[in-house]
């Protein structure tokens, strides 16, 4: 691939470099994104970009100029609170969203169930799909395809919360009528289509948490059941380019990454695997859609591509370097692959938008999420690997304060949420850099239990919260301070969600080892967890999961809850939480603080009215960091003390 040249854009270019290291204001670090996506029109002349304002979200159109400038063409604002998710293009004339809410910062936004259309000028915008306004009534849609011949309508597949069985609604979106193609038989999940836009796939979720899936060959109504060949959890990504063989991407143990099947048969062949990490994101040619490989993480980003010969991944091989091996992503592209736009990340930046022109060879920078934000003041991220005590080996990174990558420094251990699922990545993590950027060396651990490196892993936490997930953390700290990394006496531990659980249980079970302790939006008492709550309350497989993941038995759930054993904290102790919190519910925050109070155990609380799972007002945003930073400052400092100086 030919050198690509750069091309300045005076109205989007990302801001010019600061050179020297400096203090980094809060709001900098935790305030929404200037832009949450970025989307390229089918003839490749418009952009649709999303644009938070104080909650609530305005979609921009703009153009591209002849010399690849752009210029604002209109605006559309969503009602008050709304996001957006799922925008595309189903034309050059008209583009397709989802509205959303969002309750709270550490959560996914939640889809309103209705979709809507406009014009690219701003006119026309119509509800197309889902509930009304105000409705009770859950909706999940997808957009699964954009119907080829059929350039007024697209395929949605949606299910509701009183309607289970997942349906194929062919939509016109000039006005929004709506016929049925076909009805899953399987609860929830969704439906796949092939190229022709016929859903001919289902997948679904069991109230007993397990997975289904059907199938139907081309031109037949009626479904077939289809029983997992692969030795763990699947997931469909697409049909393959002949329409009868589908692409499944596999989390199951020996079978990580992107496979070949046959549903006739059940038969299936690698495409891309990995030995250790399961897939991050499939790649695709632009243009085409067809899969071309995948992205691993097992620590750092690997790209494997199943032809490394086809032309889609050479121009993605060769645009990755001219980034200097930064993170790229495609996230949408012309009709005929000409232009793709191009997101890039790495540890030190968030995400910047650039538009890739196949045919003179450039590339654009269009806007930046974070334009405040500059790599070179940004700490690297490093990756690294342990043993745990049983063997076990564990990943994790090391955030280094910029200028000391191998010295002692003040430490605090993040630990993630979820646990199930998430994972710490190599990317940009603003809260690690806020802490570096105030001198702070960060570890985060992907303990037993966190997502990314397939479903065994996963599951090897199941029933190991407070005890052997527990562990991993502490192996971590003891092997940072073997490590001359940190020292006793300047170690603060700190997590959200599930990782305000691990703080109270590190802090219970090695009363010994951390100088602070931080907790926020935290599960204290695994039985309300199972009994209170999204998952329990909401989620018609949440009770069977929460049996998989927590158990069942009674006194070890009372004995893998830190709030039965406050007595032992002699850390200092800081806990935090939303009062509208209901996914870590808010009574987890009442029953510790009350438990802690009986033990006449010193600590600190906050609990924000209006909030929900994680703060997503700026102003509590700041107000909560800015907490965190002072009682870091007031237990562990952000110098390094002697060891005949330590408290």
């Amino acid at each position: 691939m030919k050198h690509l040249r750069y091309v300045a854009l005076a109205a989007g270019a990302i801001l010019a470099s600061i050179v020297s290291a400096s203090e980094i204001s809060v709001e900098e670090f935790v305030k929404l994104p200037a832009y949450n996506s970025v989307q390229l029109s089918p003839d490749g002349q418009q952009l649709a970009v999303t644009i938070p304002v104080a909650g609530d979200t305005i979609i921009a159109i703009l153009a591209i100029t002849a010399d690849q400038r752009i210029k604002p063409v209109a605006r559309l604002e969503l009602p008050k609170g709304e996001g957006v998710s799922g925008l595309f293009w189903a034309n050059n004339e008209r583009f397709v969203f989802q509205t959303s809410r969002q309750f709270g910062a550490l959560l996914a936004p939640r889809t309103t169930g209705r979709m809507f259309a406009a014009n690219a000028d701003g006119s026309r915008t119509e509800q197309i799909y889902g509930v009304t306004a105000g409705s009770f009534v859950g909706r999940y849609a997808q957009v699964i395809s954009r119907l080829p011949d059929r350039p007024n309508h697209i395929l949605v597949s949606g299910y509701t919360s009183d309607r289970s069985n997942p349906y194929a609604e062919i939509v016109n979106i000039y006005g929004g009528s709506r016929k049925i193609q076909t009805i899953s038989p399987l609860k929830r999940g969704g439906l796949i289509a092939d190229s022709n836009g016929e859903a001919r796939f289902a997948f679904g979720m069991a109230d007993d948490f397990r997975q289904s899936f059907a199938y139907r060959p081309s031109g037949e109504k009626k479904w077939r059941i289809f029983e997992n060949p692969f030795p763990g959890d699947m997931s469909p990504v697409g049909f393959a380019q002949d329409d009868q063989h589908l692409i499944i991407n596999s989390r199951g143990p020996g079978a990580l990454g992107l496979f070949k099947l046959d549903p006739v048969s059940g038969d299936y062949e690698p495409l891309v695997t990995h030995d250790v990490a399961e897939v991050n994101r499939v790649l695709r040619e632009p243009g085409t859609n067809d899969v071309i490989g995948a992205e691993f993480l097992p620590d750092y980003p690997e790209t494997r591509f199943i032809d490394p010969e086809h032309p889609a991944a050479q121009m993605y091989s060769g645009i990755a370097k001219a980034f200097g091996g930064d993170q790229i992503r495609m996230t949408s592209e012309s009709d005929d692959g000409q232009r793709v736009v191009i997101a890039r990340v790495s540890d030190r930046r968030p995400v910047d938008y650039f538009l890739f022109d196949k045919g003179n060879n450039t590339v654009v920078p269009l806007v930046s999420s974070y334009p405040g934000i500059d790599a070179k003041q940004m700490a690297p991220r490093e990756a690294f690997w342990i043993e745990a005590r049983d063997g076990l080996q564990l990943q994790g990174y090391l955030t280094h304060p910029q200028g000391n990558d191998s010295a002692v420094a003040p430490f605090v251990v993040v630990v993630h949420g979820g646990p199930h699922g998430p994972r710490d990545s190599w990317r940009y993590d603003s809260e690690a850099q806020l802490l570096a950027n105030r001198g702070y060396r960060v570890l985060q651990l992907n303990y037993r239990g966190s997502g990314g490196r397939g479903q065994a892993f996963e599951e090897a936490g199941y029933r190991k919260w407070g005890t052997a997930m527990q562990d991993d953390v502490t192996d971590a700290t003891l092997w940072a301070i073997d490590e001359g990394l940190a020292q006793r006496g300047q170690i603060c531990i700190y997590g959200a969600s599930y990782g305000g659980y691990a703080v109270l249980s590190g802090i219970t079970r090695e009363p010994d080892l951390y100088d602070c302790a931080f907790a926020f939006v935290g599960v204290y008492d695994l039985q309300l967890m199972k009994e209170r709550g999204n998952v329990p309350e909401l989620l018609a497989w949440g009770p069977a999961y929460l049996d998989a993941a927590l158990g069942t038995d009674e006194d070890d759930l009372y004995a893998r809850s830190p709030t039965n054993f406050v007595s032992k904290i002699k850390t200092p102790l800081y806990v935090v939480h939303g009062s509208l919190d209901r996914q870590a519910h808010v009574d987890n925050y009442h029953e510790l603080t009350k438990a802690l109070d009986r033990a006449d155990i010193p600590y600190q609380k906050m609990l924000v009215k209006g909030e929900g799972h994680g703060f997503y007002d700026l102003d509590n945003r700041i107000m909560f960091y800015s907490e965190m930073l002072a009682f870091l400052e007031t237990h562990i400092g952000t110098e390094v003390r002697s060891a005949d100086n330590r408290p």
